[in-house]
């Protein structure tokens, strides 16, 4: 009798496939995205782009994510990039959960931001139109870093691996992609680390990264009002 033997080191395998094809292909649409808005790609260290600039480059740099996974979850998995968090799209009580996390969570860290004194308003001024580009900027943000490391990558390591293991494999790496950020030190580094254990365990429970969008956009919205309205 023939005995075949699942390969569990495929997902880890399968995520170390995607790495130089990521940054290539996200890099160039970020560099389309420079080039729209008229940025030079040479000296955009010097240069402090606009919401609206933000906004298409980011948005370029979401084409490429969505374009990169869902080639590689079609024909690397050789799975549908619905099953990587989609298909329970329209379970109420998840988006409903979400909505109030979201809501709660960044509330009570801007609260404690405030009393702590780490906040200062020294004026307040009301841009519709930048509040609204700031929404779609981290909403574009959240589908790429939850599509990419909750998604795919989570997903593939828990093929591989222990899901907690799993989950604390990508928090890591969540915690690391973020090292280019601006004043990343240790604190910056142990926050992220929790964050991705947060958002692992999330899409762990639920399967779904629908949860997790609303929770971001909730919180993004949340963080803009409050900046505007405390």
């Amino acid at each position: 009798m023939e005995v075949e033997f699942q390969d569990n080191s495929q997902g880890w395998k399968n995520i170390l496939k995607l790495i130089i094809p990521y940054f290539i292909i996200v890099g160039i649409c970020q560099l389309i995205g420079l080039y729209f808005v008229g940025l030079p790609i040479d000296h955009y260290d010097n240069v402090v782009p606009t919401t609206k600039q933000l906004f298409i480059i980011m948005f370029c740099g979401l084409i490429g994510t969505l374009a990169v996974v869902w080639i590689f979850r079609k024909y690397v998995d050789k799975k549908t990039f619905i099953s990587l968090g989609f298909q329970n799209v329209y379970k109420v009580k998840d988006i409903i959960i979400g909505f109030f996390f979201g809501f709660i969570i960044i509330l009570a860290g801007f609260i404690s931001l405030l009393l702590s004194n780490q906040i200062q308003f020294i004026n307040i001024q009301f841009r519709p139109l930048d509040f609204i580009l700031s929404l779609g900027l981290f909403l574009f943000v959240a589908i790429s870093e939850e599509l990419l490391l909750r998604g795919y990558i989570l997903h593939n390591l828990m093929t591989s691996f222990n899901k907690y293991i799993a989950l604390l494999l990508s928090s890591i790496i969540f915690s690391l992609l973020h090292a280019a950020n601006p004043n990343y030190n240790l604190l910056g580094m142990l926050s992220l680390f929790i964050a991705g254990l947060i958002f692992g365990l999330a899409y762990i429970y639920t399967n779904n990264l629908c949860f997790l969008l609303v929770y971001t956009l909730v919180g993004t919205f949340s963080r803009e009002l409050f900046s505007v309205l405390m």
